[in-house]
């Protein structure tokens, strides 16, 4: 049996779970908004025993990426690659966006030719991905501001929209008239059976150099 850690720190809150063989075991979520850093490992060793799975057990960690909170996604990579250092196990990192897209894919498949996740980032500020169904990736996950969002990106008919942004601009890119989705959490099923696929065929980080996906810029103030 191959056991996978998932550690998502990429919103306010933290998650973390144990799969195995691509099937959901436990899940811990801290609901505590900014409290990652005092509970993570805390959860972790939680999540493990609701599992009733030894810690040297884990086969591989799996970890969102982001985009999200600078410094929650920070700590959740930093943990990912020190329990895969301390193990001497695989690392596996996917997008928030992407997963969004992937699940709303499988649930609904050819019925839509395009699937795109779209996300607050800061004001007139957004998050994009677009899967297509038959050719894969239309737009990577990518950080857009609402001037060039409005003006490059084409929304066509049979499109599936995944987003928690202001129904104003939904209209301004006739996605109102679309399926929407406006429930912006990752399906922790759908991800451990995406993550073990990926993981039977070997497709790991290298992780020394490795970093989140921040995808916009860092401002600092002095």
């Amino acid at each position: 049996m191959n056991y996978l850690l998932h550690i998502d720190t990429a919103t306010e809150i933290c998650t973390v779970a144990i799969c195995c063989d691509g099937n959901l075991v436990a899940v811990k979520t801290n609901t505590e908004i900014n409290t990652t850093a005092s509970y993570i490992n805390t959860m972790i060793s939680d999540v493990l025993q609701l599992g009733n799975i030894q810690f040297d057990a884990l086969s591989a960690i799996v970890v969102c990426g982001g985009p999200g909170s600078y410094t929650g996604l920070r700590i959740g990579l930093a943990t990912a690659k020190g329990i895969c250092y301390a193990l001497d196990i695989p690392l596996i990192m996917h997008g928030r966006l992407e997963l969004l897209a992937l699940n709303a894919h499988k649930k609904y498949g050819n019925t839509f030719d395009n699937y795109i996740t779209l996300l607050n980032a800061r004001i007139k500020e957004y998050f994009i991905f677009i899967y297509n169904s038959y050719t894969g990736n239309a737009l990577e996950q990518k950080h857009i501001h609402e001037e060039v969002l409005t003006k490059s990106v084409k929304i066509e008919e049979k499109t599936y929209c995944v987003t928690n942004v202001d129904e104003k601009l939904l209209i301004s890119l006739n996605i109102n008239t679309l399926e929407i989705d406006f429930d912006t959490k990752i399906d922790f099923n759908f991800w451990a059976d995406f993550a073990y696929k990926q993981y039977k065929n070997n497709k790991f980080e290298i992780f020394s150099n490795l970093e989140p996906f921040y995808l916009k810029q860092v401002y600092t103030h002095k």
